[in-house]
């Protein structure tokens, strides 16, 4: 229903429609591989270095030794925020 209300409120005009629903925010990742997380705390820390560098969700298991990361960001920047959070990336896949 709500969607029917959008499309009057253009007028039923179909090339109003782009302008209507904006583009779903949509971005490809990658994993980052990190050694030396022990606990919750470091997964906190990680997460919070990385949400500094990107404007993109980032998301890091304790489980797996794995952050998920906006592909756009740089592999060096990246490797560098964990170091001087005091990890260290083995890989970037």
């Amino acid at each position: 229903m709500l969607f029917r209300s959008y499309l009057t409120a253009a007028n039923n005009r179909i090339d109003n429609f782009e302008t209507i629903i904006p583009e779903k925010d949509c971005y490809n990742t990658k994993a980052v591989i990190i050694e030396g997380m022990m606990c919750e705390h470091c997964v906190a820390r990680v997460k919070s270095a990385l949400e500094n560098i990107s404007d993109k969700p980032v998301t890091v298991s304790l489980s797996e030794n794995i952050a998920t990361v906006d592909e756009r960001l740089d592999d060096k920047l990246i490797k560098d925020t964990i170091k001087k959070a005091g990890y260290k990336v083995t890989d970037i896949k």
